[in-house]
C-alpha cells in the first residue's frame, strides 16, 4: 500500500478528560493530530488491543549510544545557527529541556527556527545507519503482537527519524501507523502531555483504555499513561527487577521534580508497574494478557 500522510480528524479540546470508568464514551470536535498511515487505518473503535510502542531507547537499546549523539548534534544546532558558544548552547538546552519538555519547543518559541531545518540538522544527522541494524528476535516481537492487534509508533520525534528507524530495523510492515510530533504544529502536544495520549488514541481508532498498550523508557511517559489508565510496561535498560517498587518510583521521579510533596502525591497514586531490560523480553510479560 502507499503510504499517505492525513490528520486524524477525530478532534480534541484541549481540557480533555479521561473518564475514570476506562472508556471515552466521546470525543469532542477540535484539533489536527498529524499522524502517518503505514496500512489502511480504521479510525473507527477496534475489538483488539492497541500497542503503542514508543521509538528512541524501545525498539533499539540506549546502550547504542544514539541519545548522546542526538544531544550533541542538539548543541550544535545551538552553536551553528544561533552563534552561541559551546557552553552557553548547554545551558540553554537544558533549560528548554526543562521548561518545555523538548529543545525545539523552546527554540521555535524564543528563536522562531525553522522547525524543518532543526530536524534536518538534529535526527537527520544521525549515523543511524552504522548503529542499527535488524534484529531478529524484535521482528519475531513484532511479527506476533501484529496478528494479536495493531502495532502503532508514538514518538516525541519527527516523522522522518521515525520512518528512518523503523526501515533501518526493518518493522516497518508490522505497524499500522506513526504518530509523530509536526514541529510546524502551533504549540504541538507531546508525551507526557495528557492531550498527546489522547491524540494518539483518535489515531489508533481505540476508546477503551484498558485495550492500550503502552512501552516507553521515560518514566513521565510510562507515569501519565498509567495514571489515565493505559496498561504500561517500562523499558530500563539498567534495572535489574521485573517489577518496578516504589522505592525505584521515588528514585525515578527525583529527574522530574525536586518538591517532595509533590513527588509524594504523585507516588500515592502510582501503583507498581512491570519492568523490563529491552524490549524483547515483552513477550513473556504479555504472555498471561493476551
Amino acid at each position: 500500500n502507499s503510504i499517505d500522510e492525513r490528520n486524524c480528524t477525530s478532534p480534541l479540546r484541549d481540557d480533555f478528560d479521561f473518564e475514570s470508568s476506562y472508556t471515552i464514551r466521546k470525543i469532542e470536535t477540535s484539533g489536527l493530530g498529524h499522524f502517518l498511515p503505514m496500512k489502511p487505518c480504521n479510525v473507527a473503535p477496534i475489538d483488539g488491543p492497541v500497542f503503542f510502542f514508543d521509538l528512541d531507547n524501545t525498539l533499539y537499546p540506549k546502550s547504542s549510544g544514539i541519545s548522546e549523539l542526538m544531544v550533541h548534534r542538539i548543541e550544535l544546532f545551538f552553536v551553528n545557527y544561533l552563534k552561541l558558544p559551546l557552553d552557553e548552547s548547554r545551558i540553554l538546552g537544558a533549560r528548554f529541556y526543562q521548561d518545555y519538555g523538548l529543545a525545539i519547543k523552546g527554540l521555535i518559541k524564543h528563536f522562531s527556527i525553522d522547525p524543518i531545518e532543526y530536524d534536518r540538522f538534529v535526527d537527520g544527522g544521525l549515523p543511524l545507519d552504522e548503529i542499527l541494524k535488524p534484529e531478529k528476535s524484535l521482528i519475531e516481537l513484532l511479527n506476533n503482537l501484529s496478528k494479536k492487534g495493531s502495532c502503532w509508533i508514538f514518538t516525541n520525534a519527527g516523522k522522518s527519524h521515525a520512518l528512518r528507524v523503523l526501515k533501518l530495523l526493518q518493522l516497518e510492515t508490522f505497524f499500522s501507523g506513526i504518530i509523530y510530533c509536526d514541529y510546524s504544529e502551533e504549540n504541538f502536544p507531546h508525551k507526557p502531555d495528557r492531550l498527546a495520549f489522547a491524540r494518539a488514541m483518535q489515531c489508533a481508532g481505540v476508546t477503551d483504555l484498558r485495550k492500550c498498550f503502552f512501552f516507553d523508557d521515560s518514566i513521565g511517559n510510562i507515569r501519565t499513561a498509567q495514571e489515565i489508565g493505559w496498561n504500561v510496561v517500562f523499558i530500563n535498560e539498567d534495572s535489574n527487577t521485573k517489577t518496578s517498587s516504589k522505592d525505584q518510583i521515588n528514585a525515578s521521579l527525583e529527574i522530574l521534580t525536586s518538591d517532595p510533596d509533590e513527588k509524594k502525591e504523585n507516588l500515592d497514586h502510582l501503583t507498581t508497574f512491570t519492568t523490563i531490560n529491552r524490549i524483547e523480553d515483552l513477550e513473556n510479560v504479555l504472555k498471561g494478557i493476551l
